[in-house]
């Protein structure tokens, strides 16, 4: 009984951290409601374009209301170094890149050639080559080789994947990192592996429902979450296969 009690009182005291955390980063998400307006309008012009571009070659791109989520959660928690997981055509790293701080960056990967060569046009043409990384590589085996820690991490990639991102990044995560992963509504059935593994460990999330039929997750990363045992690196011959 002594022990259920304490394993209890631990996962509760795990849930009201991450709650008040959750709090905070939803009152500075208010008061910076308005930071979007610093976007230039050449800018949000270009964003409107690339979208409309992307709709007509069925891109699979975030919508604007989710590149506003990014934004706002962006300018609320001024991360010095953002990674993210599925780079497309560039349209959701813009959103981010356009909200980092003077000496931030964002680390973008991605697997297909030409979606990684437009995305790096993209970029070069909004004066970005600055403030972004852009990796053509598979995610399982570049997340290993970096270096950084990172403040914010938002993953996009192959949603049956998702659970393989999530323990990859765990090791370049720190207490209070901020993990957002995108269409956790509408591809659940793709990810179960994923949500029984948060279900199994007990990892607060929570799930925000940004567009009328899907929504994004966030975890705030704790000691606990970060302590989880991870898988071997994907580097090593024949053991990704037993994280998928």
């Amino acid at each position: 009984d002594l022990e259920k009690i304490r394993r209890f009182s631990w996962r509760f005291a795990r849930w009201i951290k991450a709650s008040i955390i959750l709090a905070y980063i939803v009152n500075q998400v208010i008061l910076t409601k308005t930071l979007c307006m610093t976007l230039t309008p050449t800018l949000l012009t270009y964003l409107w374009s690339l979208k409309s571009k992307s709709l007509e070659r069925k891109v699979p791109n975030i919508s604007p209301e989710m590149g506003r989520y990014l934004y706002d959660m962006t300018r609320a928690l001024t991360p010095q170094h953002v990674l993210e997981i599925g780079t497309a055509n560039g349209y959701s790293t813009l959103w981010i890149a356009s909200a980092l701080g003077e000496w931030a960056s964002i680390i973008t990967i991605e697997q297909s050639i030409p979606a990684h060569a437009e995305a790096c046009g993209y970029f070069h043409e909004c004066g970005f080559d600055d403030r972004i990384n852009a990796r053509l590589w598979d995610a399982l085996e570049v997340i290993p080789t970096l270096t950084e820690t990172y403040d914010l991490v938002f993953i996009d990639g192959y949603k049956r994947l998702t659970l393989d991102f999530f323990l990859a990044v765990i090791p370049h995560t720190h207490d209070r990192s901020v993990i957002i992963i995108d269409d956790v509504i509408k591809f659940r059935g793709k990810m179960e592996s994923f949500f029984t593994f948060l279900n199994e460990k007990n990892i607060p999330h929570t799930i925000l429902p940004i567009d009328p039929d899907d929504g994004c997750m966030m975890i705030v990363m704790d000691g606990g979450i970060r302590g989880i045992q991870t898988p071997p690196s994907p580097l090593n011959e024949g053991e990704l296969d037993k994280w998928k």
